[in-house]
Parts: structure tokens; sequence; C-alpha cells
């Protein structure tokens, strides 16, 4: 029971691409429709501007009652033409900010 505790738990979230389903993917060729069908929906559309798409994948690993570590990442972005034909699929830059974070907890009264 004990070594059990230790074994990790592997969590995966939003759509993790693979580098083949990328390469289907061509500039210049493929539509929306295309995209579609070989990715499938996007995670996200950017805030201002609908033609473009982002697909995020996250894979974490948490060990006992220490914090999810984040083990994989991607993020991939597909940019299209005003015709719905795609300029760009790209991995974006993966750097993440460190930003600190208070685990200080605001007093609440009442039951």
């Amino acid at each position: 029971a004990g070594l059990s505790a230790c074994t990790p738990t592997i969590d995966q979230r939003g759509n993790m691409l693979e580098d083949y389903q990328l390469t289907e993917i061509r500039a210049g060729e493929s539509t929306r429709s295309d995209v579609l069908r070989t990715l499938g929906s996007p995670t996200t559309k950017a805030t201002f501007d609908p033609k473009v798409w982002y697909y995020i994948g996250q894979e974490t690993e948490k060990r006992g009652i220490l914090d999810p570590k984040i083990t994989k990442e991607r993020i991939v972005m597909v940019a299209f033409d005003e015709e719905g034909v795609v300029q760009v699929a790209q991995d974006i830059d993966r750097s993440r900010m460190n930003i600190p974070f208070e685990r200080d907890k605001t007093a609440t009264h009442g039951n």
C-alpha cells in the first residue's frame, strides 16, 4: 500500500496534437474543413481575430499531495486568410513566466 502512494497520477488536458497531424495541414492548400477533420475543434479562438485558432494540450504528473508538475505541453496556432485557407500552422513558444501565487486565505465569517 505504501508503494502505490508514490505512483504518479498522469493527467492529460486539452488537445495534445502529434507531429503527423500537423504535417497534414499545408499552408495555402488546407481549408477550415480540412483542419477540423484532421485536428478536431480548436481549444480556443483568438479573442480579437476569429481567423486564428489555438490547439492547447497539456500533460501533468502528480505525486502524492504535491502540486502537479507540467511534463508535456504543446500550443499550436493555425491562422486562416479571408477565404478560410490556412496561412500558417505552427507551434507557439512554450516558455512560461513563473508567476508566484499567494497561498494565504481570506478570512470568512459565519458558517
